[in-house]
């Protein structure tokens, strides 16, 4: 896999926000396991995809939106 500076950064910014490391990698982007939920950072749609996540921690929530914000990201919710 081939991050560059900026995909690198918002997967180390995610990974604090959600103090724990990606669950795995692939060339995409990287996917987070939290609880029953799944975070996927998207690069190729640019956007933070909230997979069966519940805002369980509205800190949490808008730690990520923060991040969405200062990388020009959009954050999606799907439902797998």
């Amino acid at each position: 896999m081939n991050f560059d500076a900026t995909q690198i950064d918002i997967i180390c910014q995610v990974s604090m926000v959600l103090k724990r490391c990606p669950y795995t990698y692939t060339d995409k982007g990287a996917l987070f396991i939290i609880g029953i939920g799944k975070i996927f950072i998207d690069f190729e749609l640019k956007e933070i995809q909230l997979i069966n996540w519940d805002y369980y921690d509205e800190e949490v929530g808008l730690k990520l939106m923060g991040v969405c914000h200062m990388y020009q990201l959009q954050a999606q919710d799907y439902i797998e």
